[in-house]
């Protein structure tokens, strides 16, 4: 719903990729999931401020709910590296 036919490749899936189709290498890797999580929990906290102003634009609880659940659990795998 938030991002229909999107696409979060692994950094595994990516690697492979780049070695079978270039010749592209990797020099670093970092992991800043949680840096990504703390951007996660303002972008929730915006949004929810805004709701009023959101609504008036003609969205729905539905919209504001499959939001902030996005924002939730996102921040959740960033947070315990399940993600990133």
């Amino acid at each position: 719903y938030i991002f229909p036919g999107g696409c979060l490749p692994s950094l595994a899936r990516v690697t492979s990729a780049m070695a079978s189709s270039s010749k592209l290498c990797i020099e670093n890797v970092e992991n800043i999931g949680i840096h990504y999580y703390q951007t996660l929990r303002l972008w929730r906290k915006t949004f929810l401020d805004r709701q009023k102003e959101i609504m008036d634009l003609g969205f729905d609880d539905k919209f504001i709910r499959t939001w902030e659940y996005y924002f939730d659990y996102c921040a959740a795998g960033f947070k315990t590296l399940t993600l990133g």
